[in-house]
């Protein structure tokens, strides 16, 4: 009778370690069926893969009916930082279709802006292959003088990498870092053919290597009452010139220094001051209407 008794509670402890046993591989069965369903990875992230490049994260998304119109639109976030680990404000980053060219890669380029925490984003993109860019076409100047970079971090197109964006979800792209370009200023002086101080005017600098760029920083730099400086960053050859706008009655008459300015800033080498002479007298200078 002990000895049977003995025997059931052995039976019955065997019993209950597979029930324990069967209940454990069964919840984590379930867990990883209906785990993996809201977690579903959508078809974007890198074409290929680079050594030392920032991760790209998928985010995958748990659609529903109600949510189908949303899922819709792809998403491209990614952030920009400096040598030091600083995040980047007020850089336009390119978003270029790599299976585009010319004019029609320029039509089709989003373009995006990063915050005070370096952060961009892309929103409602066709799926497609993309190459992400700062500086691309636009000229670096003294405000943002970073060089041209391409994600993951590379100077050119040819080694950047491709971001394949997909039907739905959103890509995470992880920080790219830019290398900070030296600036140099240079001195300004603006006057009239008869040496007067021009009351008030515009700068228009080029950078050469930058030929569909806007004059560098994107406007012209207003210089008043003949004395200023422009800041440029080193290592470009640049064309200067400046302007001013008369009030020429029904018409706004703009006048130009002549000859355009050419020169080098490499290094400690470039012009110590610059001087723009517009061959004209003085004229009554247009202004906005209050």
């Amino acid at each position: 009778m002990t000895w049977q008794l003995h025997m059931d509670k052995e039976t019955l402890t065997l019993r209950i370690s597979r029930i324990r046993a069967t209940v454990v591989v069964a919840a984590v069965i379930l867990a990883g069926v209906f785990g993996a369903l809201p977690s579903r990875r959508l078809n974007s992230g890198y074409i290929n893969e680079f050594p030392g490049s920032g991760l790209v994260i998928n985010s995958g998304s748990r659609i529903t009916a109600g949510e189908s119109e949303k899922a819709s639109r792809p998403v491209v976030h990614g952030s920009l930082m400096d040598e030091e680990g600083k995040p980047v404000q007020g850089l336009e980053v390119s978003l270029i279709p790599a299976d585009k060219a010319g004019d029609a890669q320029w039509s089709a380029t989003q373009h995006a802006w990063s915050d005070k925490s370096g952060e961009y984003r892309f929103e409602n993109i066709s799926a497609g292959d993309y190459f992400v860019a700062v500086h691309a076409n636009d000229a670096p100047d003294g405000q943002h003088p970073f060089a041209t970079a391409y994600y993951p971090g590379v100077t050119t197109e040819l080694d950047a990498q491709r971001v394949y964006v997909g039907e739905s979800g959103d890509i995470f792209l992880k920080w790219m870092r830019l290398r900070r370009i030296k600036v140099v200023v240079i001195p300004i002086r603006f006057q009239w053919q008869d040496g007067q101080a021009v009351e008030r005017g515009n700068l228009l600098f080029n950078n050469l290597s930058y030929p569909h760029s806007a004059p560098v920083g994107g406007f012209a730099p207003e210089i008043d009452n003949g004395v200023g400086a422009i800041t440029l960053p080193t290592g470009f050859e640049y064309n200067a010139r400046a302007k001013v706008d008369c009030d020429a009655g029904s018409k706004i008459e703009t006048i130009e220094s002549r000859p355009i300015q050419r020169f080098s800033v490499y290094g400690n080498e470039h012009p110590e001051n610059l001087t723009f002479i517009i061959a004209s007298m003085s004229c009554k200078l247009w202004r906005p209407a209050p």
